[in-house]
């Protein structure tokens, strides 16, 4: 989820943290990526759009590759991208049917990640791929993979999704009830959480990708931000961490992480 900033020549003469400049650098090649045509494009009704994925995998006895993502994120359009290509191609029209959600700027899209399991999207683009028939995320334990994804090379993207077949992936082991009930009580608590800092950000990120270069850039937006980052980011791989415990303890209980207040709490 890499917002696709103007070049900062004047936050550098203003000294900015190196921790900043992360977020301010925007190469030739990633400022053409703006006029890219988007696949990431605002729904009147994007369950709907999900809800017709999975009736033609149904019919076509495919699996549904739903994408959540937006055309301000450099890994979502790299995404895109990658999908663009022509082995990439084949693996998907034989597989997949394919829906891309757009969740704009940090719209709340919930509904769809919790019908799959999912508490929230952690990182644009989140990448489910679902048997349509039981509407079983089949992806669960590598969902965080794909929250760099324009820095994966497309012989990873051929070796993932060729991986799929349209509905013969092992299910994971199950969870015992009391793991289960912690980690999803967790889950929504910290979901929560991170859409009420995904409602702050909004606002100003959006003015920030609309930005023009002569323009101040918002200091605090992206000190926000990356406190953002940090969180969402710790807290999938906490997910991943507790089911993969809970896996192994079976009956035990869970230690559960806990983080720190955010700056404006």
């Amino acid at each position: 989820m890499n917002i696709r900033f103007i070049p900062l020549i004047a936050v550098l003469l203003l000294g900015f943290s190196s921790m900043l400049l992360a977020f301010s650098v925007l190469s030739t090649e990633s400022q053409a990526a703006d006029t890219q045509v988007s696949v990431y494009k605002a729904s009147a009704d994007p369950m709907q759009d999900v809800q017709l994925a999975l009736e033609q995998a149904k019919k076509n006895d495919k699996l549904a590759l739903i994408i959540l993502g937006a055309q301000w994120c450099h890994d979502s359009m790299g995404l895109a991208d990658k999908f663009d290509a022509p082995e990439m191609q084949v693996i998907l029209a034989d597989n997949f049917e394919t829906a891309f959600v757009d969740v704009g700027y940090l719209e709340d899209r919930r509904d769809i990640t919790q019908r799959f399991g999912q508490a929230n999207y952690f990182a644009t683009p989140t990448v489910l791929i679902v048997d349509p028939h039981s509407e079983r995320l089949l992806n669960a334990d590598s969902l965080q993979k794909w929250g760099v994804a324009d820095s994966i090379p497309v012989s990873q993207y051929i070796e993932y999704f060729s991986g799929f077949g349209h509905s013969d992936v092992d299910p994971l082991p199950p969870l015992s009830e009391l793991n289960s009930r912690q980690i999803k009580q967790f889950e929504l608590q910290q979901a929560e959480r991170l859409m009420q800092a995904y409602r702050l950000l909004r606002t100003d990120l959006r003015a920030d990708v609309e930005r023009t270069p002569d323009q101040t850039p918002n200091e605090d937006f992206y000190k926000r931000w990356a406190e953002v980052r940090s969180f969402r980011l710790q807290l999938q791989a906490d997910i991943q961490a507790l089911y993969s415990k809970a896996r192994e303890q079976h009956d035990a209980g869970l230690s559960l992480p806990t983080y720190p207040k955010f700056s404006w709490e």
